[in-house]
């Protein structure tokens, strides 16, 4: 777990090497999965503010077919729409990598009201998923930028249907 903390940590930095480690590494979407359901147990349990087993399955599971359907359309994006090179897996690995910047939005709760703060998080989460999905998928910035933003408003109508 220390390799993996540290690749998170390198990753919210945005360096290459954690991105890429993401995409080639043995048992990456294993790991991955690991690290998002870390990622929204916290932010069920701070939402929750006790313990509620039922609204920490629904945060875990609401947060794993998130990680699913944005990983897959930014993907399906940037593979066959922006003409990238890459796999499936590796664009799951890779984005499982950037969620825990989403702990953000917690610890700017503390300082800030909910709608800045939600900003915050998200921004710096879809900035580390652009930087990401450049290395998973060999993209331009600018194609990346609109793969993950069309991954984004897709995975926004889903939220809005369930």
């Amino acid at each position: 777990m220390p390799g993996m903390l540290s690749r998170i940590l390198r990753a919210a930095r945005f360096e290459r090497e954690a991105y890429l480690h993401a995409v080639v590494g043995q048992n990456a979407v294993a790991d991955g999965l690991i690290v998002v359901t870390a990622v929204w147990l916290v932010i069920g349990a701070v939402v929750a503010g006790g313990f509620d087993l039922i609204l920490y399955l629904r945060w875990v599971l609401n947060g794993l077919f998130s990680w699913i359907v944005l990983s897959g359309v930014v993907y399906l994006l940037g593979k066959y729409v922006f003409e990238g090179y890459g796999s499936f897996p590796g664009t799951m690995a890779m984005s499982a990598v950037c969620h825990p910047t989403l702990l953000l939005i917690l610890v700017t709760r503390l300082w800030l009201s909910g709608f800045p703060a939600i900003l915050a998080g998200t921004g710096w989460f879809l900035a580390t998923l652009v930087a990401g999905t450049r290395v998973a998928l060999d993209l331009r910035t600018e194609r990346a930028a609109l793969s993950v933003g069309g991954g984004f408003l897709v995975w926004l109508v889903f939220v809005g249907i369930l």
